[in-house]
């Protein structure tokens, strides 16, 4: 065998060992970034676990489904008309709102970024909630800012199948028009 044959032996054996090495050192990057995934949604499943399960959001959705109880049919339209002409009578559930929704709209950007699948969301976001974001706190949403066009609120319905609620059809607001009087 001649020089040039075992330097080329040499370096083919070389080139084959560092592509095997390369293929480990690809599947082992690729189990690392699979098991860093898996812990960046471990900790945003329990961070939204932890902010759900708060007193402050309890109460904060009590505080919603009891304005929707009292004021039937018109608890949106009734909020809508206060809070523009005596804020003070709905701060309290204003906030109360604003605490449910930011919770529930993170849940529909880490789904939208696709840091959470449908499976992973439904461990956190129950029927029940789906129906309580689409009957209580989308119709109070859209009597802030009527956004046209699909919504988180409706991502987050699809997963149940929960449909959008007839009430959050709510025109703008003006001065003048009362809740019982049609736009």
């Amino acid at each position: 065998m001649n020089t040039e044959t075992v330097l080329g032996l040499i370096a083919n054996s070389i080139a084959l060992v560092a592509t095997i090495y390369a293929a480990f050192a690809t599947k082992a990057a690729r189990e690392a970034t699979r098991e860093a995934r898996r812990s960046t949604q471990a900790q945003l499943l329990g961070s939204i676990m932890d902010a759900y399960a708060s007193p402050e959001t309890l109460a904060a959705m009590k505080h919603l489904r009891d304005w929707e109880r009292e004021h039937g049919q018109s608890f949106a339209l009734d909020f809508q008309r206060l809070r523009h002409t005596d804020y003070v009578q709905v701060r309290d559930l204003d906030h109360a709102r604003r605490r449910v929704s930011s919770h529930f709209y993170k849940i529909h950007v880490l789904k939208k970024q696709a840091l959470l699948t449908d499976d992973l969301i439904r461990e956190v976001f129950t029927e029940g909630q789906a129906k309580f974001y689409r009957e209580v706190l989308e119709p109070l949403e859209e009597a802030i800012e009527h956004t046209p066009g699909p919504s988180c609120f409706d991502a987050l319905g699809a997963l149940y199948g929960v449909p959008r609620s007839p009430l959050s059809d709510i025109p703008p607001f003006r001065l003048g028009r009362s809740a019982t009087t049609p736009p």
